[in-house]
């Protein structure tokens, strides 16, 4: 396979994650330009701007085109981005409002993660608990000014959502491994 070919292998039907591509602050202009001319051909579209970083979707079966791009530094998917928590502020000082994090992310955006994991580690493999990850990280990522810690949400996430429904439908456990890790949630 040539090197800017897509890998086909990587095609789950209803799957488009985001692409957050960071890129030195003052070349966004000039990356967002690239961005669509070496990707557009594979359905790439800007969906936003910040400083330092471009948002874009990607089709699943073209997530492995990135590496076409001289203007970016770094590279991240996102199946989905939580931007407002209804019904948690700043000013909250409990965290027992964060137990609705996993509501507001839902099952169908981690079901369709896991689906796109299976396909992808499915290839060479017989057993069916080698399909799926055996230890995970959450990394949580917030903007502005909280009474809350990334870290406290991060566990929230992980022990409510990832860890629990994850043996539901798996009937599998999921171990946390800050360092080791084969599937990261961020």
């Amino acid at each position: 396979m040539k090197r800017s070919e897509p890998d086909t292998r990587m095609c789950v039907e209803g799957l488009t994650p985001g692409l957050f591509f960071h890129i030195s602050s003052g070349f966004e202009p000039a990356a967002e330009i690239e961005i669509s001319k070496k990707l557009g051909e594979y359905g790439a579209k800007h969906v936003k701007t910040q400083r330092g970083k471009l948002h874009f979707s990607l089709a699943v079966n073209h997530t492995v085109t990135p590496h076409v791009l001289q203007s970016v530094l770094g590279c991240e998917g996102a199946f989905v981005a939580v931007a407002n928590v209804a019904g948690v502020s700043a000013d909250e000082k409990c965290l027992e409002d964060f137990e609705k994090l996993p509501l507001v992310i839902g099952k169908e955006q981690w079901q369709a993660a896991l689906k796109l994991w299976r396909f992808l580690h499915s290839q060479d493999e017989k057993d069916p608990k080698k399909l799926f990850p055996s230890t995970f990280r959450v990394t949580v990522k917030r903007g502005g000014k909280h009474n809350w810690k990334s870290i406290d949400a991060a566990g929230i996430v992980g022990s409510g959502m990832l860890s629990d429904d994850f043996k539901k439908m798996t009937g599998l456990d999921l171990t946390v491994n800050l360092k080791n890790f084969d599937l990261e949630v961020s």
